[in-house]
């Protein structure tokens, strides 16, 4: 089945993408009787493709064109942009963190995540030496952030040890080394960060660990979202893309040597130091092990806590009932294939 060559989108080209797409256009008909590919756009939301490699890697493998599906690929859309997007029909799947883009006000009930594959990727962080093993031990204390966009997750991690704001201090100390280096001046008790983060500040002799969050550990991040409205009407193609993203995680998960060779063929930026990429894909895999393994299944009172805690800081408005966010409605029949066949594909590294 013929399909386009990987693309990124600009804002431009996005006119003859909504040309192409329109809400309820899709149909029910399954993979094997399309006569043509069905055309689609999506964009996973990160700054680095390394952490959602799987939206890029399906391509190449021919899961996504397997499944009938002609995909475009906006790469990493402006911040804050995405759930726009979703809601405007200029992407049909969003790949959306709930780290900063909970649902929230009017977006409440317009959207879901239906296929939730990543873990809450932030950690509080202090010096392996250091006294201070829970959160609630930086009660008067100063936490460092990357930057001001910190602050949403650093009152959400907070409050899972119930400090609340005031009772703690913050301080932007920039990412990766400069948050390092600021831990050992002694500017900051403590600071926000992710696995590329501590990558970043051990590579230069600074050993980190990482301390307990209380109620706010074990959170979820997200993961493929789109409009309940689409889920409704295209739950066919929601289904076949969920498919062909699951196999890709296989590959990212079975084979991250092979994966980062894809990657390195479709989004060459991304791999430009191999030994530093594969630390951060195995460092990705072991944070987003759990997803994996419960092949995406949520628990509904683990995001029923994480939105009560939002709440409770004012990130949310208000809290609601988790149902109202996410789905597993789609899984069984997205893991509908031969996981074993896919697998052993995957460590044979053939496709």
């Amino acid at each position: 089945m013929k399909t386009k060559s990987l693309g990124y989108l600009s804002a431009a080209a996005l006119l003859t993408t909504l040309q192409l797409f329109t809400p309820g256009s899709f149909g029910s008909m399954s993979a094997s009787a399309q006569t043509k590919p069905v055309h689609i756009t999506i964009a996973p939301m990160t700054p680095s493709p390394v952490a959602w490699a799987a939206y890029f890697i399906a391509k190449p493998l021919g899961y996504y064109a397997a499944e009938g599906l002609d995909v475009d690929i906006i790469k990493n859309p402006p911040r804050g942009s995405l759930m726009s997007m979703l809601l405007t029909n200029q992407v049909l799947f969003g790949g959306m963190s709930s780290v900063n883009n909970m649902p929230n006000g009017a977006t409440l009930g317009k959207v879901k995540w239906f296929l939730n594959h990543e873990m809450f990727p932030f950690k509080v962080m202090v010096l392996d030496n250091s006294p201070i093993k829970d959160v609630k031990e930086l009660r008067g204390k100063t936490l460092g952030m990357r930057s001001a966009n910190d602050e949403p997750a650093a009152k959400l991690m907070m409050a899972g040890g119930d400090l609340k704001q005031g009772e703690f201090k913050t301080l932007v100390v920039g990412p990766g080394v400069p948050g390092g280096a600021a831990l050992k001046r002694g500017a900051a008790d403590a600071i926000i960060g992710t696995v590329v983060d501590r990558m970043e500040i051990e590579a230069t002799g600074v050993k980190l660990r990482a301390i307990d969050l209380g109620r706010a550990n074990g959170m979820y991040n997200g993961g493929a979202m789109a409009t309940t409205d689409e889920l409704v009407k295209n739950k066919d193609v929601a289904v076949r893309f969920g498919r062909a993203l699951t196999k890709g995680y296989i590959w990212v998960n079975e084979n991250p040597d092979a994966s980062l060779d894809l990657l390195a063929k479709v989004v060459p930026e991304a791999v430009q130091n191999r030994e530093t990429t594969k630390k951060l894909m195995l460092a990705l895999n072991d944070n987003n092990r759990a997803r994996y393994d419960a092949k995406f299944r949520v628990d509904s009172q683990v995001y029923q806590r994480q939105i009560d805690l939002e709440a409770s800081v004012g990130i949310l408005q208000h809290s609601f009932p988790a149902k109202d966010v996410f789905t597993d409605d789609l899984l069984d029949e997205i893991w509908k294939f031969d996981v074993e066949a896919v697998k052993k594909q995957a460590r044979a590294g053939k496709y």
